[in-house]
């Protein structure tokens, strides 16, 4: 199976990106990710990376998602009616996956339960993936 690595642009502004990630053929998503999703094989598997708080560059499996970015990213695709999506088995589970608290550009809160990791809009490119029509995200923060 076809495997599309995407960065998120927090991400990809690391300096130490390369070493982080190794694979050579990574795609940074761009202002409009619905586009860049669209065009491409949706029975492929798709990667997600986004940037954690703490910076010590480890990789952490994302088995689930809570969204306090503030942002809805189905609200810019214009649509009729209301679809809610199930999104409870959204993510391809890894053993040691934690949940993400996604919180775009705002200052993340304290971190109480060890269960979480917080990250920047992964939560919002995993849902635009999901829409397209992946059903194989696996979703990763670099924290």
């Amino acid at each position: 199976m076809k495997k599309n690595i995407f960065l998120t642009p927090e991400l990809a502004a690391n300096k130490n990106l390369d070493q982080i990630i190794k694979e050579k053929e990574k795609m940074i998503f761009n202002k409009n990710p619905l586009k860049q999703l669209s065009a491409l094989d949706i029975n492929s598997a798709i990667y997600i990376y986004d940037q954690g708080f703490n910076y010590t560059e480890k990789i952490i499996p994302i088995n689930n998602h809570i969204n306090k970015t503030g942002i809805n990213p189905m609200r810019e695709l214009k649509q009729t009616g209301v679809d809610f999506f199930d999104i409870t088995s959204i993510y391809k589970h890894k053993k040691r996956g934690k949940i993400a608290e996604c919180f775009g550009n705002h200052q993340p809160t304290a971190q109480k339960n060890a269960q979480y990791i917080q990250g920047h809009f992964l939560c919002n490119y995993v849902i635009l993936s999901h829409y397209v029509g992946f059903n194989n995200i696996y979703a990763f923060i670099v924290d």
